[in-house]
């Protein structure tokens, strides 16, 4: 019993592994960076915007802090407004 349980553990233990060699080889440049991160790709975009090089590590995790709050803020701004993207005044200049 126990031999056939420890077989079954290696073999779930191996498919899990190739999925996960799988998704890892499927994402793009900028989904591995915030995966690695720990970032959503909006969060790390505003990452992206306010971060310099020459941040501490102690800085630079505020400013991750900082920009996982801003954008919650920014998208409950958003929420409030009714069909903001429909809106001329909203809309790109084409």
């Amino acid at each position: 019993m126990a031999d056939y349980n420890r077989e079954k553990d290696r073999v779930t233990i191996e498919e899990t592994f190739a999925k996960l060699v799988d998704l890892a080889n499927s994402l793009s440049a900028e989904q591995r960076r915030a995966a690695e991160e720990g970032l959503s790709e909006q969060e790390l975009a505003l990452f992206d915007l306010v971060t310099r090089s020459d941040l501490s590590k102690a800085d630079r995790e505020r400013v991750k802090r900082e920009s996982r709050d801003l954008l919650v803020k920014v998208r409950a701004a958003i929420e409030g407004v009714d069909r903001w993207t429909e809106k001329e005044q909203t809309q790109a200049v084409r």
